[in-house]
């Protein structure tokens, strides 16, 4: 089982792919038990959901993604999950074409495409658009994250151009345990890679957005972020932050599951090369993840 996959629920209960076998019968939805699943099985009627919708949440019957690296190479082996507020699917791997097929077969709340392989590939979670209950996203960019990076700690972090002061405690949550795991990386991403994907591309008008890892660790209080003024805005320019949604452990997260929610304002640099989060209650990064920019 691939690192990360064993804490992929995030507060939510995790279950098998097999979930949509006809073995299914009702009560509680197992768990997973190692199984490997070799692709996906049809919906039937012993299913939990068979493309109605029901408590709130949306059925997703089957999930095909392929991910690709900023080139348009395929990318192999990297876990993906059909997730919501209310449970997680067990990780499937891309294969040698960069393709993933899940058929999780079941009700989902606010249902998002997960990509977890930090540190190695940028991660986030991206609500699934349109009704369903079968969803096809043809082709979804992710950013690689560098090979080294520096343990992420109080004080100045830095990697890729980008700096993250942390003026408190900083904590790794669960999926992060091993030091090896904790080192600060930033990798770009470009927002127009989720446009036209069956994706939430996130507020009109993003214009920069930075992969930061390791996912979900919380800076307390809240650290300022830098990053490279890529998009030549004038300088002084303010600036909206938001953060894409990656956690349902707590009932007020900082941003909307698989959604982007606003963290604050920032402004450009007085030279034009640079934009930080603002200092100031109700501004900063409290919590590391994808992090987008737009000018306000």
């Amino acid at each position: 089982m691939r690192r990360g996959a064993a804490c992929g629920i995030r507060g939510a209960l995790w279950l098998s792919t097999m979930a949509c076998s006809s073995a299914t019968t009702g009560g509680a939805l197992p768990v997973d038990a190692g199984a490997e699943v070799t692709g996906p099985a049809a919906c039937t009627a012993k299913s939990r959901c068979t493309g109605t919708t029901s408590g709130g949440g949306e059925c997703v019957t089957t999930l095909d993604v392929t991910l690709v690296d900023p080139g348009g190479k395929a990318i192999a082996g990297v876990p993906v999950f059909a997730c919501g507020t209310n449970l997680c699917t067990e990780p499937t791997a891309t294969d040698a074409t960069g393709h993933a097929a899940l058929a999780p077969c079941v009700t989902i709340a606010n249902p998002a495409l997960k990509v977890f392989d930090d540190p190695t590939w940028a991660p986030f979670a991206a609500g699934l658009l349109g009704p369903g209950p079968s969803f096809v996203i043809p082709k979804v960019t992710v950013a690689p994250l560098p090979a080294q990076g520096s343990l992420l700690a109080n004080g100045s972090n830095a990697s890729a151009g980008v700096t993250l002061a942390v003026p408190g405690a900083v904590k790794f949550d669960l999926e992060h345990a091993m030091a090896s795991s904790q080192a600060f990386r930033a990798a770009a991403v470009t927002p127009a890679w989720f446009a036209g994907t069956a994706l939430d591309p996130g507020p009109p008008g993003l214009q920069v957005a930075w992969a930061l890892a390791p996912l979900n660790t919380t800076l307390s209080p809240p650290g300022k972020l830098t990053v490279p003024n890529t998009a030549a805005w004038p300088a002084g320019a303010q600036v909206d932050v938001f953060l894409d949604g990656t956690d349902t452990t707590t009932a007020t997260p900082v941003a909307p599951w698989g959604a982007w929610g606003p963290i604050g304002s920032g402004h450009v640099s007085a030279d034009g090369l640079s934009v930080s989060t603002d200092d100031g209650s109700g501004n900063g990064l409290p919590e590391v993840g994808l992090v987008g920019l737009r000018l306000h």
